[in-house]
């Protein structure tokens, strides 16, 4: 569940998807409006479709677009919405944020719905399981009254369900996880802590995209043996990932998807770098894989999680669709050892689809 505060209401959005409910883990986040949050690209929220100006009112099992490209859409997130959101609202006219609140608003409600966003060529979408949004001015007895009467059990329709959906295959399941990733990572400024928890709490995404049979997520690893600088007791990757070719690991660390940059690198093709939060995340893979480079500390890594360290992949995800321009990235990662790899949000998720298609294709093929 993201927490969220904006200069005018409060936002509680479900995010993830498992089979089996395990419990909520709640991360906190600020952005400057709802509408921003809503819309993805910016704060703009002229020419809407919907105008929400009462109380406990909602959209459900809706799909909620301006005119699109829809084979654009299908190459960015390599599903088409139209086969999990057959029900749609389709706007004309250009503009931004497709919702807006009135003066009069209090609180309201999207339960499965599905947002595309786009600005010129770029689309964004925000694949909704839940989020309520509520004024501040709302009093809070109200609200939670408003809730208990709005959540009761038994419930007469599947649609009197929150948070809970139906899905008739494997691949369409894929498709609402992989949704799901890309509303987290999409939500204006996320910080990475949320994504990398939205990770570990949905494994699958980087079993499949970066063929690993398990993976760490954020252990620390004792300085034994060669600190640099004592200050630094321990490493702590983000994730550090058995491969599913051999008995050792590789090491992987993300940064934000930098949705506000225009790209990745600077300079012109003979002097081509990357920017300087690219140049962070690649400095700090180089510090883990020197921290096993030395026998006491791969040594206590073995012993302490059975992670076992040699020629390890060292990979970089950062940036997404908008930014990742892959020629500008092969010429500035010249200077880099052959073992990294910089990969942006969206391929890691398509990656993640391309697998699954893959095993549904095999598992018909042997049946």
């Amino acid at each position: 569940m993201l927490y969220t505060e904006t200069s005018e209401h409060f936002i509680a959005e479900l995010f993830g998807a498992t089979l089996r409910f395990d419990g909520l883990t709640s991360r906190i986040h600020k952005e400057l409006s709802t509408s921003r949050y809503l819309y993805q690209f910016g704060d703009n929220s002229e020419n809407p479709m919907f105008k929400f100006d009462s109380n406990n009112s909602g959209l459900k099992n809706i799909l909620l677009s301006r005119v699109i490209d829809i084979e654009k859409v299908k190459t960015r997130f390599s599903f088409d919405p139209y086969e999990i959101h057959p029900t749609k609202m389709i706007m004309q006219p250009e503009g931004g944020c497709l919702i807006s609140f009135g003066t009069n608003f209090q609180s309201c409600f999207l339960n499965n719905c599905l947002i595309i966003n786009n600005f010129q060529q770029f689309y964004r979408m925000k694949d909704i399981l839940y989020v309520c949004i509520v004024s501040k001015s709302l009093a809070l007895n109200t609200f939670i009254r408003e809730e208990t009467n709005k959540h009761q059990w038994p419930v007469n329709t599947t649609d009197d369900l929150v948070g809970i959906h139906y899905v008739p295959s494997k691949a369409v399941e894929s498709y609402k996880l992989s949704g799901q990733f890309a509303n987290i990572f999409l939500v204006p400024d996320i910080r990475e802590p949320n994504i990398g928890k939205f990770l570990h709490r949905n494994p699958d995404i980087l079993k499949k995209a970066l063929n690993c049979s398990e993976f760490l997520y954020e252990k620390p690893f004792k300085w034994l043996e060669g600190n640099p600088n004592p200050s630094e007791d321990h490493i702590q990757p983000d994730f550090v990932l058995k491969s599913s070719q051999s008995l050792f690991w590789d090491i992987c660390d993300i940064k934000k998807p930098l949705l506000d940059k225009d790209n990745l690198t600077k300079g012109e093709h003979s002097r081509r770098r990357f920017k300087d939060d690219v140049y962070e995340g690649i400095a700090q893979l180089a510090n883990y894989e020197q921290y096993f480079s030395y026998p006491e500390n791969a040594k206590y890594a073995k012993v302490k999680y059975g992670v076992e360290i040699n020629s390890p992949k060292l990979i970089l995800i950062i940036g997404n669709y908008e930014n990742f321009d892959i020629q500008q990235l092969q010429e500035a990662s010249r200077s880099l050892k052959d073992n990294y790899t910089v990969i942006d949000y969206d391929s890691l998720n398509v990656a993640y689809l391309a697998r699954i298609k893959k095993d549904i294709a095999n598992k018909n093929l042997n049946n």
